[in-house]
């Protein structure tokens, strides 16, 4: 259960949106850390479409992986798993993204993530 919501957080993080009037730029690597897990997610970018993978790392060591395909609107970002986790956030700024992530049994997970530098 922890797992699918640290994968879900990560999506939803991993896949957020821009402003109207600004084309955000989410490629690149993101983390973030949720219940003693770190999710690192890798994304790439055309126009507003993303795509990219979500390595979940938890504290026993087991890493799973997770791919994910969503769409920028203005500065709102939505993504999802093929098994039903989704994310929906927004882009803070240009390293900051928040969101939820919703797993495909309805968990609930609030997530902030950073830019990987």
């Amino acid at each position: 259960m922890k797992k699918n919501l640290i994968v879900g957080a990560a999506l939803v993080l991993l896949f957020m949106a821009s402003a109207p009037c600004r084309a955000w730029n989410l490629e690149g690597q993101w983390v973030a850390s949720q219940m003693g897990a770190r999710l690192e997610a890798v994304i790439e970018q055309a126009g507003n479409e993303i795509s990219g993978v979500a390595y979940l790392h938890n504290p026993s060591g087991k890493v799973d992986t997770y791919h994910f395909k969503g769409v920028i609107q203005g500065n709102k970002v939505k993504a999802g798993h093929y098994s039903g986790h989704t994310f929906s956030g927004q882009i803070l700024d240009e390293n900051n993204l928040k969101g939820v992530v919703r797993t495909k049994k309805g968990y609930k997970v609030s997530v902030l993530a950073k830019r990987h530098q």
